[in-house]
């Protein structure tokens, strides 16, 4: 785990993330800068040499995908989430797979766009072809 808990709480100064809550989120956004780093933090940590900002990342990708998972059930599972609801003549509107796909795409550009500001010196930025 690239921040624990305690380093949550006190260093990064969080407070979204409930204690029993942290760890499934903290896997989550681990994953997530392994993913985008191509494995770069991944190898840096195993040497023990994790950046600073690796750690800073975790904690507020951690804090973005436990919001998700409270505010936003459109991007889990199959069930069939409401989208609206009128009190009227009853209307319900259900998510559809195009919502979820679109809900998870900006969540994904959220993410992103949190790692760039922390981690933009280890992120793949290409390799020049030569010749």
């Amino acid at each position: 785990m690239y921040a624990d808990y305690p380093y949550y709480r006190d260093i990064f100064h969080g407070n979204v993330i409930p204690p029993e809550a942290y760890n499934r989120a903290a896997v989550e956004a681990n994953s997530y800068i392994d993913y985008v780093t191509i494995g770069t933090i991944k190898r840096l940590s195993d040497h023990g040499e994790l950046p600073e900002s690796a750690k800073l990342c975790a904690c507020a990708l951690a804090e973005i995908a436990y919001a998700a998972s409270k505010n936003a059930p459109i991007l889990a599972g199959n069930e069939p989430d409401v989208k609206s609801e009128s009190v009227g003549p009853m209307s319900v509107t259900y998510a559809t797979a195009a919502d979820r796909a679109e809900a998870r795409k900006a969540l994904k550009a959220e993410m992103y766009s949190v790692c760039r500001q922390y981690l933009w010196a280890h992120m793949y930025r290409g390799v020049p072809v030569v010749g």
